[in-house]
């Protein structure tokens, strides 16, 4: 997909960053990608992403019994 924006110029072109950046092999897929979606879209994912990250805490209180991140977290066991 060739349009303006951060890894194109307008006229359908790599910049001399982006291009220098895919030389040094850095895989701007996923940035094409992102910028690809609608606001909309990326609000989604994030709402997606923090609902995951929430099932995962709410998993970690309930296998360990407390919130690791909280101050009042129990003394860890010296390993």
């Amino acid at each position: 997909m060739n349009r303006p924006g951060l890894t194109h110029t307008d006229d359908g072109g790599e910049s001399d960053a982006i291009r220098a950046a895919r030389e040094y092999g850095i895989d701007l897929s996923l940035t094409d990608y992102l910028l690809s979606l609608t606001p909309l879209e990326r609000l989604e994912r994030h709402d997606q992403a923090l609902e995951l990250i929430r099932a995962a805490r709410a998993a970690g209180r309930e296998h360990y019994g407390f919130d690791p991140r909280s101050a009042q977290a129990p003394d860890r066991p010296s390993r």
